[in-house]
């Protein structure tokens, strides 16, 4: 079974693609920004920490 790859390395594969905007238009991909500012380094920070515990959901709901 083909596990997720750590989020590190899904960024640095898929990083460029998403900055690019006629990706975001052919997937339909969009940031909402009608908010405030955010700490991103934060959010990035809580993503990673949570990482892991995401996988096991995914692999509990996949049945592996």
């Amino acid at each position: 079974m083909a596990t997720i790859p750590p989020l590190e390395e899904l960024l640095e594969k898929y990083g460029d693609l998403l900055e690019e905007n006629e990706v975001r238009e052919l997937s339909y991909w969009a940031l909402i920004n009608d908010d405030g500012p955010c700490d991103e380094e934060q959010y990035l920070t809580q993503a990673e920490d949570r990482f892991d515990d995401l996988q096991e959901k995914i692999a509990g709901a996949l049945g592996a």
